[in-house]
């Protein structure tokens, strides 16, 4: 399968081929602009299946990637609390790319938001996670695809790592060492 998309870091999808072991081909800018018009929506992200069908939108591509490789709890409970860990994780992207990306009169208030909101949320997050979480779920990889970007968009790691608890934390490890073998840009230079 290829996952095509441009952006720095492909969190969610490459954690999720790492927790299962699978492999996703990443294309370049120039093949995408070639690939664009044949895809559903025109825009990123988009996976190619192996039979040329392609689909589109982020949260689509997950479920469909957890359906495929398992990544799904069993159980009415355990799903319903993993896709309450999904939805806290879209909640702080959200406030995160209200913050991060915003014009420069409107910044300040919209980090604001965002320091206020990411906490009330990764302490809902800690009360979900089942003890031992290693991330075998789309809900926590898509926590920890959260919080990875979270880490890349502020240079106060202390901060940062002080909202985590300590299963949030652990998961965090587990998933981001994981997810740096397999990401294609990662570089042990920059740890």
């Amino acid at each position: 399968m290829k996952q095509i998309c441009t952006i720095a870091r492909n969190v969610l999808p490459g954690l999720m081929a790492a927790k299962a072991k699978k492999e996703l081909e990443f294309v370049t800018p120039e093949d995408w602009a070639v690939m664009k018009p044949s895809t559903p929506c025109g825009q990123l992200p988009v996976l190619e299946l192996a039979d040329g069908t392609f689909l589109a939108q982020s949260q689509a591509i997950a479920y469909f990637l957890a359906r495929e490789w398992n990544l799904e709890p069993t159980g009415s409970v355990e799903k319903a609390k993993d896709d309450m860990i999904f939805e806290m994780g879209t909640e702080i992207n959200l406030a995160l790319i209200k913050a991060h990306y915003t014009d420069a009169k409107n910044r300040a208030a919209n980090y604001k938001t965002f320091y206020e909101v990411c906490p009330s949320k990764l302490e809902v997050v800690e009360k979900l996670l089942p003890d031992g979480a290693d991330g075998a779920t789309i809900g926590q990889l898509h926590i920890v695809a959260q919080l990875i970007q979270m880490e890349d968009a502020h240079t106060d790691k202390t901060w940062f790592l002080a909202l985590l608890g300590p299963k949030t934390k652990a998961l965090y490890d587990a998933a981001n060492a994981l997810y740096a073998r397999q990401n294609p840009w990662w570089n042990p230079a920059d740890e």
